[in-house]
């Protein structure tokens, strides 16, 4: 739990970072996180797309072929991939395009950012599967 927690506040730290590089290229542009949900998606993928790949090899054999020790995926997923990605702030930034009546970067933060990172996350798991 403490490598959870531990990697939780490294994921937070590099989405900030991430964030606010991009919004120093394109300031007023929700892309930041728009980049960091769709990175956070690509990576939860590819680490479930190992781990079902491993699944499936060790039903034919007796050890299962994972290139992850047992602990790293939870702490790499659950806390480092979910410590970068964020809802809420894509909820504060949709609600405050929506407000400024932006409509097309509201449509690009709610929907754009859902279907993006839906992609990247079924792309990230074919990668995965692929890899093994």
């Amino acid at each position: 739990m403490l490598l959870v927690a531990v990697a939780g506040g490294v994921g937070a730290v590099l989405r900030y970072g991430l964030d606010r590089a991009v919004q120093r290229g394109l300031p007023g542009r929700p892309l930041g996180i728009l980049l960091v949900n769709v990175l956070a998606g690509f990576g939860i993928g590819l680490l479930a797309g190992l781990a079902l790949a491993g699944a499936a090899a060790g039903a034919d054999a007796a050890v299962v072929t994972t290139p992850l020790p047992a602990p790293l995926g939870p702490v790499l997923a659950s806390g480092l991939l979910g410590g970068f990605s964020t809802f809420s702030t894509v909820a504060v930034d949709s609600a405050k395009l929506w407000r400024a009546k932006q409509w097309g970067w509201f449509a690009v933060n709610t929907v754009g950012m859902l279907a993006c990172s839906a992609a990247a996350c079924l792309g990230g798991r074919a990668l995965g599967a692929a890899l093994l």
